[in-house]
């Protein structure tokens, strides 16, 4: 083969860092843009905060979706770090205080051979949406002033006054005489607990865990088990739901009415589910008051301990792009400025930088960087307008369900807004990823408005998207008799006469994704 010259026409689409990186902070959440521009400003020296924005998430002004200004409405406007502290739901976990797994197990393995005569004894563990409202929360602006900075502490302080369960029990532990070797012990089955305080691992796989040199017996894990279940909260370290509601009764004053109910949690919990009272009756022959009772005293009890407790990891931490409130008799969109970072090019430095008579090779560094600077100026201006564009279309979109809730709920694709707004449905996708919309009905990301819809257009097609038929199911199980429930198929029924075809799988399949059971089971028997 000999080399030779053709020519070629082809189209190629070729990303410039310019639009590469706008393209990165459009999906980006608010608070990795406002990391991302703390470390712009840490390296490049032409960028300045505004004097409107102190910090990244300082105290702003909010733009309006449209031409309109916001003086239609005598609503002041609100305080971006105000909104911050009464709608965060971070909470900051406190450093945990954990005993080394290796030192534990040390002492657990010395104590095998050193210590034979103190087995583990159970004797010394201790015993047993207002609309105004938002408003009045949202929008009073708060009168601050520099003498009430205990105040203002106190305000910020986002801390959670709930304890993790696993330090609540290590601190009962403290507080049992027992060795070094049970410690051990009960500390490793503490961190075997499940999110439930549960524990759903069998003992011997948990015996196989524990390091070989403990020479751990079967009689010696159950012990430490018997022990962490006399905790508080009563049923922690409970292997399944029966287990766990036994141990609350045990913990109780002994009686008739807890041995019924201890038989019924032990035998019958499955005809309990099911309120099959009648058939209960004759199977404990007991009588109509007594089962009463005990069935009260069941519904008492708690299936999940750790209720009240936090986990070990923290919320995720919410900072709404997006504020929509009432103007005149329609919902408008606001950008919150407090939480997109305001930055602008140092003009001064750039001055100083065209009369700079240095080195070429140094000139040409600062001058890329001064490039650099214009760049994120221009991308973050237009991230802000590319939000706004779209949710003001969305909140133009769902009007009523501002007004009337999730029942309300007009269908909604990313096809439609990319058709209106003329940008590609990979733009609007990224634009709606972790990005939040705070409004009266709470803070939702913006993918919650897009919903499918079911069935045919109508006038009132607000009632075929599958938010709405999800909301309506809600409302008729919350309206039925609880002695006489609807079933699927009569909810499907219901449905198609107000307009909504939906199948009576549709429904199931709703109602399951609500967490309901079904009629047979929400059906309330009389005793």
């Amino acid at each position: 083969m000999k080399p030779t010259l053709q020519f070629r026409i082809a189209q190629q689409l070729t990303l410039t860092p310019q639009l590469q990186q706008a393209i990165r902070m459009l999906q980006m959440s608010s608070l990795e843009l406002a990391h991302e521009v703390e470390q712009a400003l840490r390296e490049n020296p032409f960028l300045e905060r505004t004097d409107e924005s102190i910090d990244s998430f300082g105290s702003g002004d909010f733009q309006a979706s449209s031409g309109e200004a916001s003086k239609d409405s005598q609503i002041p406007p609100p305080s971006s770090d105000r909104l911050l502290r009464e709608h965060s739901t971070e909470e900051a976990i406190e450093p945990r205080s954990l005993t080394s797994e290796s030192e534990g197990f040390e002492n657990l393995a010395a104590s095998r051979h050193g210590d034979e005569t103190s087995p583990l004894s159970t004797d010394d563990a201790p015993a047993g949406d207002d609309p105004k409202a938002w408003e009045q929360a949202a929008w009073d602006l708060q009168t601050r002033s520099q003498g009430d900075s205990d105040d203002e502490d106190r305000q910020r302080d986002w801390r959670s006054t709930e304890d993790l369960l696993s330090d609540h029990l290590k601190q009962q532990l403290l507080a049992c005489h027992v060795t070094e070797r049970d410690h051990a012990l009960v500390q490793w089955l503490i961190d075997a607990l499940d999110e439930n305080g549960m524990l759903c691992e069998s003992l011997s796989s948990i015996r196989e865990s524990l390091p070989p040199e403990a020479q751990v017996d079967d009689d010696e894990l159950l012990a430490a088990l018997k022990l962490l279940q006399s905790f508080d909260p009563p049923g922690v370290g409970a292997r399944d739901t029966i287990e766990c509601l036994s141990i609350q009764l045990r913990q109780r004053h002994v009686d008739e009415i807890q041995a019924l109910a201890l038989r019924l949690v032990n035998e019958q919990l499955e005809a309990l589910a099911k309120h099959d009272f009648a058939r209960l009756r004759r199977q404990l022959g007991c009588s109509e008051a007594s089962l009463q009772q005990a069935h009260r005293l069941v519904l008492s009890l708690n299936p999940r301990p750790a209720t009240g407790f936090r986990g070990t990891e923290p919320l995720p931490f919410v900072v709404p792009d997006v504020l929509v409130r009432q103007v005149g008799k329609r919902w408008k969109a606001f950008l919150i400025r407090g939480s997109l970072p305001e930055i602008r090019l140092n003009e001064h430095y750039v001055q100083l930088l065209k009369q700079n008579k240095a080195a070429k090779q140094d000139a040409l560094g600062l001058s890329d960087q001064v490039q650099s600077a214009r760049w994120l100026v221009k991308n973050l201006k237009q991230r802000g307008e590319t939000i706004l564009r779209v949710s003001h279309f969305i909140v133009e979109h769902q009007q009523r369900f501002f007004h009337d809730g999730e029942v309300a709920m007009r269908p909604l694709a990313m096809r439609m807004i990319a058709e209106a707004l003329d940008l590609h449905e990979s733009t609007i996708s990224r634009v709606t990823s972790q990005k939040y919309m705070l409004t009266p009905r709470g803070t939702f990301e913006l993918k919650y408005f897009f919903t499918a819809q079911v069935g045919h257009e109508s006038d009132s097609d607000s009632a075929h998207s599958s938010t709405a038929i999800r909301a309506r199911v809600r409302q008729i199980i919350a309206q039925e008799q609880s002695e006489k429930p609807l079933s699927d198929a009569r909810i499907a029924e219901l449905l198609s006469v107000e307009g909504s075809q939906v199948a009576r799988r549709t429904v199931a399949k709703y109602r399951e994704s609500l967490k309901i059971a079904p009629a047979s089971q929400r059906r309330k028997r009389r005793i």
